[in-house]
């Protein structure tokens, strides 16, 4: 598998472990600030290529926003009830 650095052009080599694991270099992990815990979208449109992109959470604790605190309080409190 090849992952190219938009920004750069650069190719990097990395392999596909037993498990489909693959470990992105560390240099292209600093470059575009991918931590521990990150979620990563796949896209897979183009049967050539795989693009990876990535998706920052708030920091536990951080501010989201009213309108996105209130879907999550609805999604808790529609899940709470189908619990029963």
């Amino acid at each position: 598998m090849l992952l190219k650095s938009i920004t750069s052009g650069k190719l990097e080599t990395v392999r596909v472990k037993r498990k489909g694991q693959v470990t992105i270099p560390s240099k292209v992990r600093r470059r575009y600030q991918i931590e521990e815990g990150d979620l990563l979208s796949v896209d897979t449109k183009n049967p050539s290529s795989i693009i990876l992109r990535v998706k920052k959470l708030p920091e536990p604790g951080r501010a989201i926003g009213s309108e996105k605190q209130k879907r999550i309080l609805d999604d808790l409190e529609r899940l709470r009830k189908n619990w029963r």
